[in-house]
């Protein structure tokens, strides 16, 4: 085998035993997730768990390289497949926010009442998470500790909300100051294209609910 084969030969191994390893992490958060086993989701002690989402895209990206490598092993057309796999994992991957809370029995009562007019409700619920969506994972409270504190978000960076319409903007602001979050930007158009409201959960978490325009002529629902 010439020496240029067999460096080829050499880094396909090692791309495979990397995409396996991947694959193997988060198979081991998965199941961490769905039986609520600390360790599984963090996988080192001490460190911060790994989301649910993460693991997701994370196995998705190692298929897309398995199958980029099996296409050039053994010459089978994969190559749209692994496309495919890297925009649902890129898309995955970004798609979950999280913020920490210090009672999640309180917080749910809040965020209950608050996610539900953006179509968002329980999926999960786990001892020290709850993760709301539509049919996927989007937004998850949690008051997991990280040495030995709640995970905070508080005024470091907001998390956006998408609203379907104008109306909607306005009923989550005004559910979200009845249910005891604090204003921090009342309904408005931000810009001719973003009509937005701002608001603080019951443990300063900073929340947008925003609503796009591409057309701003059309500002209707």
């Amino acid at each position: 085998m010439a020496p240029s084969q067999s460096k080829l030969k050499k880094s396909e191994s090692i791309g495979a035993a990397m995409s396996a390893a991947t694959s193997l992490i988060a198979i081991l958060v998965f199941i961490g997730w769905i039986f609520d086993i600390a360790f599984l989701k963090s996988l080192l002690p001490g460190f911060i768990s790994m989301k649910f989402n993460t693991a997701l895209a994370l196995f998705l990206f190692s298929a897309c390289q398995f199958c980029l490598l099996l296409e050039k092993s053994r010459g089978v057309r994969l190559r749209p497949l692994a496309k495919t796999f890297v925009i649902l994992g890129t898309l995955i991957g970004v798609a979950t926010a999280q913020v920490g809370v210090q009672d999640l029995s309180r917080a749910r009562k809040f965020y209950d009442q608050v996610l539900r007019l953006l179509d968002m409700n329980p999926i999960f619920h786990r001892p020290t998470n709850i993760v709301y969506g539509k049919t996927n994972p989007e937004f998850i409270i949690s008051s997991e500790k990280v040495a030995n504190e709640f995970k905070q978000s508080g005024d470091t960076f907001c998390v956006g909300l998408w609203a379907n319409s104008i109306e909607t903007v306005d009923a989550v602001y005004k559910e979200a100051l009845a249910c005891g979050g604090t204003s921090l930007q009342v309904p408005g158009f931000k810009d001719r294209h973003l009509y937005t409201s701002s608001i603080k959960d019951l443990d300063g978490n900073s929340l947008e609910i925003m609503k796009w325009f591409d057309d701003p002529a059309k500002p209707t629902g």
